[in-house]
């Protein structure tokens, strides 16, 4: 690795000078970051420069600037967070700092119950770093400011206090785990230090039901931080701690965010944590032989746990949060070794059930062990209720079909959705109810759903005819609300997404293209291309384009079987400018797509699309213009210009001539320059490919009605690209320097032609190329990379910490902004 640069010493030799004599005026509370951002790169390049900067006198330096008269705190916060940085990087550098400066210490104690929260923060970050050595984890144990600040920092009322701290006590617990790395006197001093300011005993009695959410989600928050922490340590401090015995009394907090940050954390336990149910439930829990006994034990414990809340509910809330509770089942059904089939319906039956009860209410069949369910949801709340079990019903349906791809279990899931009528009826009767199919969530989680079902179902042993089936009935029902006058522009969107997946799939598109149920899904979309609402009519486009995004998929030779096309053709002229771009976007999937070039071709009406392509470079919005530059760029790299009119009369809206081309390198919006700029290198391949095969074939190519030879100087795409590098727009100089580049490297030199008869350049390209190749390439490139605008942004020295914006002379201050 290469040592650090004297530039760098210097310059941070000169911001830890200047520590003392940071102005009191700075705005941009980023630079103290970069303070710390560039010192922290020193440190983790070369460690040792700890040594370099106790010559300079860091901690003196420190001092210096921490004893100042009404200093800021912003200040304090940055040279004791320098020093925690310097500690953690070199411990025996503490006992220096106790040694020559212990006021500093005094300060950083007192810092932690400073009324700044950006103050205590720093703080806490630099007693993190003291712990990295013995020293400074002794002189934390002998403090006794700091004894008692874990538990009533939970009340704290800065997050970020919260969370600093958090990891502080979060990096103790761990230590346990670095036996062999560090002293055991080290660590032993942790471990006493970790139980002294233990928040244990404050958080079991905070943890409990309907406490204010102010206090109780921070102190849900140290227990998401310590379960997510996955380490021997932290399993260890929540089982000898307990702090998790009361989690589930939460499931009947008032609270809807409590109950979600408490499901979050049961749901991360229950993803690795060996014995769930002996860190939740506050008595041992029965003896087991294995681990898995342990998850088993823990998945029927929640089976039973949330059957019975939605069984035997209390209240609406009960029911909604026992449903909250199942998704929880599946990742311990995730890690049973010897799982069934059983358990898993177990899962879905339940999610099913709650459909229906939603959906159907007192006219569910067999309603008896739902009755106090369905009373329950008969609320003046009901609709809020059932929707947020429908979510959850949905959401979790999803993801036990998800998980479990190709097995037994998901071809046993969808076997049973399917078989079972009222099942399958349960997810497609949501579609038809207004009440919810106008809902975007409910729609969207039905949709992902059915899609998911409709992949599973292919790898059943159902046969043919009965997928065929099930798929005919799916998609009418989505054909069904697609027909719907007041189908919004989100819904259609999301109906039009679901056909879109299922194409994707081969074996469900084989069975979508060659049914009558498809002719009913494009006469749907065509009156969506016909809507009076022009995002509908945009969404209708966007979809049909998206079919030739891929080469030679199945989606493409669909769209074709039906002329889907011709819809995209016809709106190209739509009254709405975004429709129009829309169209021209989705003309370029068509034209770089095999098939949907191979359909162009075959019908004559896209020459009269491309006769019309220039006007549309007149266009108002520069998404339109942006739109046609990039269907004309690819119809001259597929050598179709036909039916295009060039020509030097500028006055013809219809024509492609130089006043429109040079109108379009002048163009108020960046994107279209650039446009504009890759148009001319395809004009300029075009040309070079025409001369060489003009030289093979010894003809001339009818082009247009002007030669071929011509068509890049016609337009005068010399003169414009010669003049590109001196735009004003630095996007613009980057593609142009890449334009250059590249017409340089591809374009034979004089010496290859001597070399190479086969290859025509006359002397206008000669003179193009000379030019071209004095352009100032190394200057365009410096004025066209933005990295060192980004590096700027980083970039601190001794100056800008002491500029003040404080005037000299007291009448220099008329203009400054209030801000200031």
């Amino acid at each position: 690795m290469p040592k650090i640069s004297q530039a760098d010493l210097e310059r941070a030799k000169g911001i830890i000078m200047a520590l003392p004599m940071m102005s009191h005026t700075i705005v941009d509370d980023t630079l103290y970051e970069k303070i710390l951002l560039f010192i922290n790169s020193l440190l983790e390049h070369e460690p040792s420069i700890t040594t370099t900067f106790d010559e300079w006198g860091v901690f003196a330096i420190v001092q210096e600037a921490c004893v100042q008269t009404d200093q800021d705190y912003r200040v304090y916060s940055v040279c004791y967070r320098l020093l925690g940085r310097i500690v953690a990087f070199d411990g025996k550098m503490f006992s220096k700092l106790a040694l020559e400066q212990p006021g500093l210490l005094t300060g950083i104690a007192a810092g932690l119950r400073s009324t700044e929260p950006a103050l205590r923060v720093a703080c806490f970050e630099t007693c993190r770093g003291f712990t990295n050595c013995l020293e400074g984890t002794v002189w934390l144990l002998e403090n006794e400011k700091i004894k008692t600040l874990m538990s009533s920092i939970l009340l704290d009322d800065s997050t970020y206090v919260v969370a600093e701290s958090f990891k502080f006590f979060q990096s103790l617990v761990e230590s346990k785990d670095k036996t062999g790395f560090i002293s055991p006197a080290h660590q032993e001093a942790l471990s006493t230090l970790s139980g002294l300011l233990d928040p244990s005993a404050t958080i079991k009695e905070l943890l409990q039901p309907d406490v204010d959410p102010g206090v109780l989600m921070p102190v849900l928050e140290f227990c998401r931080v310590m379960a997510n922490s996955r380490t021997t340590a932290s399993l260890n401090y929540l089982e000898d701690s307990g702090i998790l015995h009361t989690l589930l009394l939460l499931l009947d907090d008032s609270n809807r965010i409590v109950r979600t940050r408490m499901i979050e954390i049961l749901s991360e336990l229950f993803k690795w944590a060996p014995d769930p149910l002996g860190l939740l439930l506050p008595k041992p829990t029965e003896p087991a032989s294995a681990a898995r006994d342990h998850i088993r034990h823990a998945y029927d414990f929640v089976i039973s746990l949330v059957i019975d809340r939605i069984q035997n509910p209390d209240t609406a809330n009960t029911i909604v949060s026992g449903l909250s509770l199942l998704p929880c089942a599946i990742d311990l059904l995730k890690r049973l070794e010897n799982k069934s089939v059983k358990d898993a319906l177990v899962i879905q039956g339940t999610f099913t059930r709650v459909l229906e009860v939603c959906i159907k209410g007192h006219t569910l069949k067999d309603i008896d062990t739902y009755t106090k369910t369905v009373t329950m949801l008969n609320t003046s709340r009901s609709l809020s209720y059932k929707k947020s079990l429908m979510q959850t019903a949905l959401r979790g349906l999803n993801y036990l079909v998800s998980e479990f791809p190709d097995t037994d279990i998901v071809r046993a899931i969808v076997n049973t959705i399917i078989n079972a009528e009222p099942s399958l009826n349960s997810v497609l009767l949501i579609l038809l109810d207004r009440k919810w199919a106008v809902d975007q969530s409910i729609l969207k989680m039905t949709l992902d759903l059915l899609l998911s079902l409709l992949h599973a179902l292919t790898l059943t042993s159902l046969t043919s005819s009965n997928i065929s089936t099930i798929v005919y009935k799916t998609m009418d029902k989505l054909i069904q609300i697609l027909n719907e006058d007041d189908a919004n522009c989100r819904c259609v969107s999301r109906i039009l997404g679901t056909f879109d997946a299922i194409l994707e799939n081969p074996k469900l598109s084989e069975i979508a293209m060659g049914t009558i149920i498809s002719a009913s899904f494009v006469n749907a979309l065509k009156l969506k291309f016909m809507d009076p609402e022009w995002d509908v009519r945009d969404t209708a486009v966007e979809f049909v384009g998206r079919l030739f995004e891929l080469q030679d998929s199945s989606k493409s030779t669909f769209a074709i079987q039906h002329n889907l096309p011709m819809l995209i053709f016809d709106r190209i002229h739509d009254n709405e400018p975004y429709v129009r771009a829309s169209a021209l976007t989705s003309m370029q999937f068509l034209l770089r797509n095999r098939k949907g070039w191979a359909f162009i071709q075959e019908h004559p009406k896209t020459r009269d699309i491309a006769r019309k392509l220039p006007r549309l470079l007149h266009d108002d919005e520069a998404f339109v213009r942006r739109a046609a530059l990039d269907v004309l760029s690819c119809l001259v790299d597929n050598r179709s210009c036909q039916g295009i009119q060039v020509g030097l009369n500028n006055d013809i809206k219809d024509s492609l001539n130089p006043a429109i081309v040079s109108r379009m390198m002048d163009d108020p919006d960046s994107e279209v320059r650039v446009r504009a700029c890759r148009f001319l290198e395809s004009l300029w391949n075009l040309h070079l490919h025409d001369s060489e095969q003009q030289k093979r074939n010894k003809t001339d190519d009818d082009f247009m009605g002007v030669d071929t030879e011509s068509y890049f100087y016609v337009l005068e795409g010399n003169r414009l690209l010669l003049d590109a590098p001196n735009d004003t727009q630095r996007i613009v100089r980057a593609e142009v320097l890449k334009i250059i580049e590249r017409i340089l490297n591809d374009s034979p030199t004089s010496a290859a032609v001597s070399r190479k008869r086969s290859i025509q350049v006359d002397d206008r390209d000669t003179h193009f190329l000379e030019e071209l190749g004095n352009v100032d390439l190394e200057k365009l490139r410096q004025r066209s990379i933005p990295e060192h605008f980004y590096e700027e942004t980083f970039v601190i020295d001794a100056e800008m910490m002491t500029q003040s914006l404080e005037p000299l002379n007291s009448g220099d201050d008329v203009n400054m902004l209030d801000c200031y």
